[in-house]
């Protein structure tokens, strides 16, 4: 398994266990679901990245 597959699978799961609960719990059904996700991602893509930039000790 490639490095970064097990973090890949892991946040599939997360995001799964998150829809399925809000499914479960909303009245929201599973195409609205699906389009406030995308609409979620496109924001966070647009969000503007703030750079960190550690003190020094």
């Amino acid at each position: 398994m490639y490095p970064n597959e097990q973090a890949k699978k892991q946040f599939e799961s997360v995001i799964k266990v998150d829809l399925n609960r809000w499914w479960a719990e909303s009245d929201l059904d599973a195409e609205e679901l699906s389009r406030v996700a995308v609409k979620a991602i496109q924001d966070w893509l647009d969000e503007e990245i703030i750079g960190f930039e550690p003190e020094d000790g």
